[in-house]
């Protein structure tokens, strides 16, 4: 049973450094290979994410990613920031769109901004953290709306064209 729960507890601290050694890279830049090796044993080869120039350095083709350079013979990539939005929202009215997750890929995040309409300019349309509502309250009486391209003021929730 020690021998187990030694061996367990091994494998969780290997596991500990390496997410470290892991989030250590990818916290400021993405680097392609990512090792710990004796930095005074040159490699001179442009695998494994080696570079000479930024144009040996491959293309990510990810969204969550802005600059790429070539740092001390290495390719890395800048990440953007956490929730900053990217791309086209494929869904609108989901209350949701894509988002970088910090760590060079996409997610969804929470886009309260994103409502589904109801197709009635004198209703208020929105979302609750990511959730569309049914309930649409009136716009105010007075509030300039538009239906079938003319222009009128809402009274009681319905458009009334002048």
């Amino acid at each position: 049973m020690r021998g187990r729960a030694r061996h367990w507890l091994g494998a969780f601290v290997g596991v500990f450094a390496v997410g470290v050694v892991s989030l250590a890279c990818g916290d400021v830049l993405y680097v392609q290979e990512c090792s710990l090796r004796d930095a005074s044993t040159p490699d001179t080869s442009l695998a494994e994410g080696r570079c000479n120039v930024v144009a040996d350095c491959p293309q990510l083709g990810k969204f969550c990613f802005d600059d790429v350079a070539c740092t001390e013979g290495r390719c890395a990539y800048t990440v953007k920031n956490f929730a900053e939005p990217v791309g086209d929202d494929p869904t609108p009215g989901d209350c949701h769109r894509p988002v970088c997750d910090g760590f060079g890929e996409v997610e969804s995040g929470i886009d309260d901004s994103d409502a589904p309409s109801d197709g009635n300019p004198c209703t208020r349309d929105f979302c609750i953290e990511g959730i569309p509502h049914d309930v649409h309250p009136a716009e105010a009486d007075g509030t300039v709306c538009v239906l079938a391209g003319v222009s009128g003021s809402c009274s009681k929730a319905v458009c009334v064209v002048d």
